[in-house]
């Protein structure tokens, strides 16, 4: 019988895949893990398939909460004491990133007690065979030779928001755009956020701001033409720099 880890995460989507090294490291140690999360990551579908992961727990975002950041995580960690408790689990941790060191995948790892050293640090996302038959067909019925990829907005943190319309015109193919940015025709087509992830892994060229998008694609290993960060976050750089072909930061190329 495998151990029980109860963590409590209370960060976004792209966070959440950041996490999954940690989630698949405690698998290999014999554990199955229950994640305390925003509601947003249990409608959003994005770990149903997951095999590191038992239970999903609710809980209140503490950037959105009407009492504040501050005491809703500890809010947020009473009620992961209480579990811990409750339901006898072998270890658990809040992951808070109190103490912010780059990248946050390393900072995953550190706040449960691990040496970040030498582990496996791949990120994953979890397509079932039916997500990627809705997405195909999709795809081959309205986009059929090609299209280009892009999320012009992104709500939670709008300083990375940004049209690349003009980037797109100068430097690539004559191709459709397909933008799945917060509030665009393509947000949030399907319940399932894997079938969209599935519009990643077929674009011909992906242009992104900041955002789960730009993760899901570190870990789908596709080249990415262009990533914008309004402004300088480091620690959240996909993995394999060599994938990414240019990098805009706070509005200036960097690479």
């Amino acid at each position: 019988m495998r151990k029980k880890t109860l963590l409590c995460y209370s960060h976004g989507l792209g966070d959440i895949i950041q996490l999954i090294p940690v989630l698949n490291y405690f698998y290999q140690q014999g554990h199955i893990c229950d994640l305390m999360v925003r509601k947003e990551v249990i409608s959003s579908k994005l770990l149903n398939t997951c095999p590191y992961i038992n239970k999903l727990f609710p809980i209140i975002n503490p950037w959105q909460s009407p009492i504040g950041k501050t005491k809703q995580e500890k809010k947020n960690c009473e009620q992961w004491k209480k579990l811990m408790k409750q339901d006898k689990y072998d270890f658990g941790m809040p992951i808070l990133h109190h103490n912010c060191i780059t990248p946050k995948i390393d900072m995953n790892f550190v706040e449960c007690g691990i040496d970040p050293k030498g582990k496996d640090k791949s990120l994953e996302v979890f397509i079932s065979s039916e997500n990627n038959k809705i997405g195909m067909e999709y795809i081959k019925k309205n986009y059929p030779n090609g299209y280009i990829l892009t999320n012009s907005v992104v709500a939670a943190h709008p300083w990375h928001s940004f049209k690349h319309i003009d980037w797109i015109k100068k430097n690539l193919l004559d191709l459709p755009i397909i933008d799945i940015g917060d509030n665009c025709k393509h947000h949030i087509m399907w319940k399932d956020i894997n079938i969209t992830f599935v519009l990643i892994k077929e674009a011909k060229h992906l242009i992104l701001n900041s955002s789960v998008w730009v993760h899901a694609s570190d870990a789908l290993e596709k080249t990415i033409d262009l990533i914008n960060y309004g402004k300088p976050d480091h620690k959240v750089w996909p993995l394999n720099q060599s994938k990414v072909l240019h990098i805009k930061e706070a509005g200036k190329f960097i690479k």
